[in-house]
């Protein structure tokens, strides 16, 4: 494996090939991000982007939409696409490392990871990040062998290009036009309270069009892919030896600043769509890059700690199981939320929906500890791993009982 552009070897932070830190990042990633998708498993898609469009927008509902906004909403997006940079690179060195050609098994790891997405964004939630996640991973794929400094400009270079793109075109749509009309929310909720063969083709219109995003948003992610890669070669994305807490907290409130900004002047402006589109989009865009940092800095810290081991432990659970995790969430809220379960769409007020999230976060954080004392994998970690080498490792622990 070549270290050379690296600060201190890899062997120091891992066994058996598991890194517990990015456990810890990626469990408290997957559990976050579930807080913003509340809104959309469980409201009409006007309400995410227009609050008030269908529930009550006052006081302690405002409250909740904007510590969500300020704190997660993108942020732990923005995490994930980090962490899974860093994976595409740690899964070269190790295959390389093996002398093994990497590139066909990368490849097929990332064709199931679409067939994955298509299938939950279609049969299940619109709202899947899979599929976007596997078609940016193909695309970052050749780019891993470049130094870290190429990677860094290429990783910045995206970013503002992709938020170009998309400052063009939202602040193209003209000011009046109606986003969501009144019928399409009623038509939309009417769905998503009826059977599932009822929901599957207005789900299919509003997936496919989050799909077609990609060719924006794709840009972004693939620029955040690169920048973990940076962050693990140089050595920012490992237990923190050099990166102080003043740097890390600054990092934080600068991009908390940005995005307060945004969420205040939303406020102000009472959800005009012409500040909607331009500047809280943007605030969003660029302030959840410096938080996510900060948060990433900020949990490394505490992984060199002793501080809360049992919470840990457990989080880092949720991270090794981390696809089915994400995957069990959207069962779990479907059939809260939609017709073929309880049929609660559109029900709830946000703090509600709170703790619904909260309910899940409890199951999944005794869940995942649970399967993994008696299973080496989660259940679709199991099944990717083995479509991508062809062939089943085992899965039952030595010695476990049921």
């Amino acid at each position: 494996m070549n270290y050379k552009d690296r600060a201190f070897p890899m062997s120091e932070f891992h066994t058996s090939n598991r890194y517990p830190h990015l456990d810890l990042l990626r469990g408290i990633a997957i559990l976050a991000i579930l807080l913003p998708n509340m809104y959309s498993f469980g409201l009409p898609l006007a309400e995410f982007f227009q609050p008030g469009s269908w529930l009550d927008f006052s006081g302690a509902g405002v409250w909740a939409w904007a510590l969500i906004a300020l704190l997660v909403e993108w942020k732990f997006l923005t995490l994930f696409a980090l962490l899974f940079g860093a994976g595409i690179w740690l899964f070269s060195q190790r295959h390389e490392e093996l002398q093994e050609d990497p590139g066909p098994i990368h490849y097929r790891r990332c064709r199931w990871l679409l067939l994955f997405g298509l299938l939950h964004a279609y049969l299940l939630w619109e709202g899947d990040i899979l599929f976007t996640y596997a078609l940016c991973a193909m695309v970052v794929w050749p780019l891993r062998r470049f130094s870290p400094r190429r990677q860094l400009l290429l990783s910045v270079g995206m970013l503002a290009l992709s938020s170009l793109a998309y400052w063009a075109i939202l602040t193209a749509i003209p000011y009046d036009m109606e986003l969501f009309p009144q019928e399409d929310v009623l038509a939309q909720v009417e769905a998503m309270r009826s059977g599932w063969l009822t929901q599957l083709p207005v789900r299919a219109v509003y997936a496919f069009e989050a799909q077609a995003e990609v060719l924006l948003f794709g840009w972004r992610i693939v620029g955040l892919m690169l920048l973990g890669m940076v962050l693990m070669r140089t050595g920012l994305l490992l237990p923190p030896r050099r990166f102080s807490n003043t740097a890390l907290l600054g990092v934080f409130l600068v991009g908390a600043l940005i995005t307060g900004a945004g969420i205040v002047g939303s406020l102000r402006n009472e959800f005009a769509q012409d500040y909607l589109l331009g500047s809280y989009f943007q605030a969003h865009y660029w302030g959840s890059i410096f938080m996510a940092l900060g948060y990433a800095g900020a949990v490394l810290l505490w992984s060199q700690t002793s501080v809360l081991l049992g919470l840990r432990s457990r989080l880092e659970a949720v991270g090794r199981t981390a696809f089915s995790c994400y995957l069990l969430q959207t069962v779990i809220c479907t059939s809260v939320f939609y017709g073929h379960g309880l049929g609660l769409y559109g029900s709830l007020n946000r703090l509600e929906l709170v703790a619904v999230a909260l309910s899940v976060w409890v199951f999944l954080l005794w869940l995942a500890p649970w399967w993994l004392s008696r299973f080496q994998y989660g259940p679709l970690e199991w099944v990717w791993r083995g479509f991508t080498y062809r062939r089943w490792p085992p899965l039952r622990r030595a010695g476990a009982t049921t």
